[in-house]
């Protein structure tokens, strides 16, 4: 599946010879596996829809904005628990600007230079696994994918990392991005599947809203693979989470609610993060009206008092 992925991925044209309006517009390539699947529940791609990116506000955004925005994550070396320097050393500082300057102005060549500089400075020879991304997108930006394959093949095979900490699922959200403006969306799918499977096995350790989060992540990226019927499973997922992970469960007490109350906050809040998702993918709105708009539907008389 790798193989055939990297082949349609390098086969890609280079991003930097499309027009800048072209790169607000996020690629959807069909991911080989799609086509294997003939059933009812599997739909296409959403290759075909004039579909936008959005945040977590409602505010529809380019992909070049998404990556702009975790620059500052893909630099940031893994958090050793070592206290933070006394004052901004202006040496580091030029070079991580460097690097965000000549992204913002879309010349991706002198980006590629600096960021190899400041791995260079800080003497990393192995980046996280963001800053490998960053680097084969700057690299397919500029004509020369094959340069990026060995690096995306050894990412595609390698061992599942042990999620530990929030720090982790800050990297995670760049990762996605980033393998979404590399087409990779079965890749990012993995990954936060691997997320999802080791918070769940220690769900009191993480901070409650913790696996919303990655079901929701989750289920774009199987959208963006054609899995309409995955992205259905994570909504449900999400929906009937234990009261103690959501973010309404913990709020209840502080706020005076019942249970019951707490439940319909929840469910209202998956509600808005799932039509943003039928906002940005028609089609898989269209999936779900065709399939009895499953989505949990808010009790109405219940919202001025829950909300």
């Amino acid at each position: 599946l790798v193989a055939f992925w990297l082949i349609g991925f390098l086969l890609m044209p280079p991003a930097g010879n499309d027009p800048a309006r072209q790169e607000t517009r996020a690629s959807a390539p069909v991911d080989p596996s799609a086509s294997k699947n003939s059933s009812d529940t599997t739909r296409p791609p959403p290759g075909t829809s004039d579909f936008k990116i959005v945040d977590a506000g409602g505010r529809f955004e380019s992909m070049r904005e998404k990556i702009t925005a975790q620059l500052g994550v893909i630099m940031s070396p893994r958090s050793t628990g070592a206290s933070a320097p006394k004052r901004l050393d202006p040496s580091a500082y030029s070079k991580t600007a460097a690097v965000t300057r000549s992204y913002k102005a879309r010349d991706y060549a002198a980006c590629l230079v600096a960021l190899d500089a400041l791995h260079a400075a800080n003497g990393i020879e192995k980046p996280e696994p963001e800053a490998v991304l960053f680097r084969c997108l700057l690299l397919t930006k500029l004509g020369r994918s094959a340069e990026a394959e060995p690096a995306l093949v050894e990412l595609s095979q390698r061992p599942p990392e042990a999620v530990a900490d929030l720090d982790y699922i800050t990297r995670l959200k760049a990762r996605q991005d980033l393998w979404e403006a590399l087409g990779g969306h079965a890749e990012a799918a993995k990954w936060v599947s691997e997320a999802i499977s080791q918070v769940e096995g220690q769900s009191d350790n993480w901070p409650a809203g913790t696996l919303e989060q990655l079901f929701q992540r989750r289920a774009r990226a199987r959208i963006l693979s054609g899995d309409f019927a995955g992205a259905l499973e994570d909504e449900k997922s999400a929906v009937e989470l234990p009261m103690s992970l959501t973010t309404a469960g913990t709020t209840a007490k502080s706020l005076n609610h019942s249970e019951a109350q707490a439940r319909q906050s929840h469910r209202n809040t998956m509600v808005m993060q799932w039509e943003l998702l039928e906002q940005e993918f028609p089609d898989y709105a269209a999936y779900l009206a065709s399939n009895g708009s499953p989505e949990p539907k808010p009790d109405r008389r219940d919202l001025r008092d829950v909300d």
